[in-house]
């Protein structure tokens, strides 16, 4: 009984934490791929340096070789800034430190600590480090039963075995029932990769699964190094994984990136508080024998209860009947609730597919499985069509723009090109049209004004002295003495301004033969569609919006209905078993007088024998389970960690790949 009772604690615990791992696994990995920099909405408090309630999530990349041999560690950290501090105090062994996802920079205080100038937002930054890792790997090669490198065993074939063995080096010193023991930091490393079925045939894993689709073999593996020495259990009694080892039958061998994942969140994770202490377990053992003794005792109880139902059984078969009936009634109206739910959702995608279509858009018919798709690819991925219609819509809004603002239609496509060169300056259109409007000013009237020179030559060779060139001088001149003509005054004061006008007449005749080029057309195409797609979002937006809203609507109608005809199949079964739970319930109550025996029996040859392993082994099994959460819990970074912040680390290994 009592190898019997670890083996299940044993499985039950691997077969938990495996299932742990794989989502933990694969959402850090979709994290690192996928996540994007949050923004802290709420306002920076000017006073705040504390990092309260602020957390470190690390992650430690280890480059391995073939053979699992460290060759780099990168440790991306992500500070999440949850209560938008205006700085973070952090504490790291990091060289290299880099700022990825935005320009804060930090300072050193007089504790060497880095404090960051964070703002309110959140810190992601990499780095590099030298330290020994919390756990070694180490991947070694037999083929036909004799160890290989992984440069000899390229190309090979034959029988070939892969073994992934890892040494636990972190662990804490704590007291367990009164003496000092050695508790591991409980990783879970969880090993995967994918073979080629070409080259791999036969494959098999121990401490692991396969999953085979045809083409190729995935391979996930798990093990829990030092959890066997945590709970001092005899190999005898239980199973703990604490390596991985993959046979096949191989033809050319070559294998790409294996990648391994480590991480003690798992445990971490465990709430200890729901752990009972040792005496509630031994009060709990006694207190299911004393519940024995209740249920022997009310064995008479039941045989009583049993001939009430017997009576009863009738009444119960009438009851089920009626139910039977109003359920047929609403399972009837079912196609044509969803019908109706159907057709409201074809009229909502053809309402929001025309309303685009008004606008001369050209867009795939809209259904409930592209929505998504369609609409979203207008705004991000276009086609060539629809970036043209976009190009053309937003245009034409402009040239109503300039119009109303009293441009000539000749200039639209200069001052396009204008407004995309201040754009690339951070200007907005708002800010750009003053400057583009004096531009416009100053070409129109220096392209109007005649060579005026002849009537004040000493002031045209003032002007040449100091521009040194003819051409120049003379337009110089000539706006100088026309703006005199036309506001009064010396021309020789005028000279200021008209080189001014000059210069910007200049500029745009510039901006006005980059417009006619190919790449200026390009740029003022790219600035429409740009135009387009702003103005377009809000639309596209709320139509997303009103059709995922809607689609949880339409599932839930398909899911209420399918439920009513599960469950009118269901009573519509159970009516038709009544009549063999009457006579059912008959044997039963006959039954029910041999129960007590029964119990007697169980209680004397299991239940004592139970509560007496509770009481014993497995009482020690527990509080060092306990003991390893608590251990678990302490480890949250591999770099380096402040007081006053919460943290969790994990590690991604990657074997290079033998081809």
């Amino acid at each position: 009984m009592k190898n019997k009772t670890l083996k299940i604690l044993s499985a039950t615990l691997s077969v938990t934490v495996l299932l742990s791992s794989l989502s933990a696994g694969i959402l850090a990995q979709n994290s690192t791929e996928t996540s994007k920099k949050a923004t802290a909405d709420t306002k920076v408090a000017a006073t705040a340096t504390e990092n309260d309630k602020c957390e470190k999530d690390e992650t430690v990349y280890v480059l391995a070789g073939a053979d699992g041999s460290v060759e780099k560690i990168i440790v991306s950290d992500w500070i999440k800034n949850s209560v938008a501090n205006a700085k973070l105090n952090d504490k790291s062994e990091l060289t290299n430190i880099e700022n990825v996802k935005g320009d804060e920079s930090y300072t050193l205080n007089k504790d060497n600590m880095k404090v960051w100038d964070a703002n309110g937002k959140d810190i992601y930054y990499n780095g590099n480090i030298e330290k020994e890792l919390p756990v070694d790997l180490s991947v070694s090669y037999k083929l036909n039963g004799k160890s290989i490198s992984p440069k000899e065993l390229l190309g090979k074939s034959g029988k070939c075995t892969i073994r992934f063995d890892y040494k636990n080096n972190q662990y804490e010193n704590v007291t367990v029932d009164g003496k000092k023991e050695k508790i591991y930091v409980p990783f879970v490393m969880l090993t995967g990769m994918l073979l080629d079925n070409d080259n791999f045939k036969n494959v098999d894993v121990l401490n692991g699964k396969i999953i085979n689709d045809g083409d190729r073999t995935a391979v996930l593996g798990v093990a829990f190094p030092g959890l066997s020495d945590n709970l001092n259990l005899n190999s005898s009694d239980y199973s703990i994984p604490d390596y991985i080892e993959i046979t096949a039958d191989v033809e050319n061998f070559t294998l790409g990136n294996t990648v391994t994942i480590a991480t003690n969140e798992v445990f971490s994770a465990v709430d200890t508080s729901k752990f009972d202490s040792l005496d509630s377990i031994a009060d709990k053992a006694d207190a299911l024998s004393s519940g024995m003794n209740k249920l022997l005792n009310g064995s008479s109880s039941l045989y009583n209860g049993l001939n009430t139902l017997l009576s009863k059984t009738d009444t119960l078969i009438s009851g089920v009947d009626a139910i039977y009936n109003g359920l047929s009634e609403i399972s009837s109206h079912s196609s044509e609730l969803n019908a109706g739910a159907d057709t409201v959702y074809g009229s909502i995608l053809s309402t929001v597919e025309n309303q685009i279509k008004a606008n001369n858009i050209t867009i795939d018919s809209l259904t409930k499985d592209n929505y998504k798709t369609v609409l979203n690819g207008l705004i991000n991925n276009p086609t060539e069509t629809q970036q043209k219609q976009l190009v053309s819509i937003a245009s034409a809004k402009v040239n109503d723009t300039l119009k109303a603002k009293g441009v000539p239609e000749d200039q639209y496509d200069t001052v396009k090109y204008m407004l995309y060169v201040y754009g690339k300056q951070g200007k907005t259109t708002e800010e750009a049209l003053p400057e583009i409007s004096k531009l416009l000013t100053s070409a129109g009237t220096v392209q109007k004004v005649p060579n005026l020179t002849a009537g004040n030559p000493a002031l045209y060779n003032a002007v040449l002295a100091q521009v040194k060139v003819p051409a120049v001088a003379e337009r110089i001149t000539s706006v100088a003495i026309y703006l005199a003509s036309t506001k009064g005054g010396d021309a020789q004061n005028y000279v200021s301004a008209a080189q001014t006008m000059v210069t910007e007449a200049s500029k745009y005749s510039q901006y006005a033969a980059e417009a006619s080029t190919a790449q200026g057309k390009a740029a003022i195409n790219g600035l429409m569609l740009n135009l387009a797609k702003q103005t377009l979002k809000p639309q596209i937006d709320s139509a997303l919006d009103q059709l995922n809203k809607y689609n949880r609507f339409y599932e839930g109608i398909l899911s209420y209905t399918a439920g009513v005809e599960k469950v009118t199949q269901g009573t519509k079964e159970l009516k038709s078993n009544l009549p063999a739970l009457k006579e059912g319930v008959g044997e039963l109550t006959s039954g029910s007088l041999k129960l007590s025996d029964g119990l007697k029996e169980l209680n004397n040859q299991g239940l004592e024998k139970i509560v007496s392993l509770v009481k014993g082994d497995l009482a020690s099994v527990v509080t060092r389970l306990k003991a390893t959460v608590d251990v678990s819990k302490d480890y949250k970074s591999f770099s380096g960690i402040s007081d006053d912040m919460d943290g969790k680390v994990k590690f991604v290994y990657r074997t290079s790949a033998i081809e």
